[in-house]
């Protein structure tokens, strides 16, 4: 099966906002964004949460972002929806990856419950 680019990823990146480590940038972000994320992506089956290495468009002038193509989606976050027993649309359509689900389950390791 060949990779969909939107969930390319087989880790979380070394410094990921939902790592369970001191090298996570979740402490530079403001007060209450993490939870924030980890609530829209436990009500929004649908939106995904982007890799913020990955980031390469733009905001038009509303402030909204405008895909490049080539973003992820963050690693990170679908080890955090794992731990909660949830998957998100995308996350089921490349659970039909064995190998992408292997990566899964051990990124889901390294991140935050």
């Amino acid at each position: 099966m060949g990779k969909i680019r939107a969930i390319a990823l087989t880790r979380p990146c070394s410094n990921c906002p939902f790592l369970d480590s001191p090298e996570s940038i979740s402490h530079t972000l403001k007060p209450g964004r993490l939870a924030g994320i980890k609530s829209g992506l436990l009500t929004d089956d649908m939106a995904p949460f982007l890799c913020h290495k990955t980031l390469s468009g733009h905001e038009d002038d509303c402030g909204q972002y405008q895909h490049s193509g080539k973003e992820s989606h963050c690693m990170g976050s679908m080890a955090w929806l794992y731990n909660q027993g949830r998957f998100n649309i995308s996350m089921r359509l490349a659970a039909m990856d064995k190998t992408w689900l292997e990566n899964l389950k051990q990124s889901a390791l390294l991140v935050v419950r």
